[in-house]
């Protein structure tokens, strides 16, 4: 397995300021979660326990830091690695900033909705860093970057469908 031995405390890479101040940068706001995690801290994990093209499933997606973490990380050293991030449509409360922010944007006032737009525009931020620096005067073109793959889909649940038996004890659906 690649990667690296961890030799330093975690609370040492980033802090809850430091990924408040992150999300305000995207989103205009940190009042949305009261405790993201730091982008350099899962960068610093996903370092330690992925290869280049390993995949990283995070169940509790939140605000989406592990996915804009795993395509910065690509944009730094060029690694393959994908995201899975799983979020339920967890309704916000009307007395929530995070509730404003969906209503002023015309997404459904869900946090999936606000993960959903986090991973939008880390990726623009991400894109639009890496042009600019491949744009300055000077750079040989083997020391330009390649913009990582900063897409993603993104799949809804639905209710399954209902199985139902006749009388011979068939299943139709």
């Amino acid at each position: 397995l690649e990667g690296q031995i961890p030799n330093t405390w975690l609370d040492t890479i980033a802090t809850n300021d430091e990924a408040s101040k992150e999300i305000e940068g995207l989103l205009g706001s940190n009042a949305y979660f009261s405790y993201p995690k730091p982008i350099k801290l899962i960068m610093h994990l996903c370092n330690i326990g992925l290869s280049k093209n390993d995949i990283v499933l995070d169940f509790f997606a939140g605000s989406g830091t592990t996915g804009q973490a795993v395509m910065q990380l690509n944009a730094e050293d060029g690694g393959n690695r994908k995201f899975i991030l799983c979020q339920i449509d967890e309704p916000i409360k009307a007395d929530k900033p995070a509730y404003k922010f969906c209503v002023e944007n015309n997404l459904p006032p869900v946090i999936s909705s606000i993960t959903i737009e986090r991973l939008k525009r880390a990726g623009e931020k991400i894109s639009k860093e890496i042009e600019a620096e491949n744009s300055k005067t000077g750079m040989f073109e083997e020391e330009k970057k390649q913009v990582p793959d900063i897409g993603f889909k993104v799949f809804d649940s639905v209710e399954a469908p209902k199985l139902k038996v006749d009388d011979k004890g068939q299943i139709s659906i």
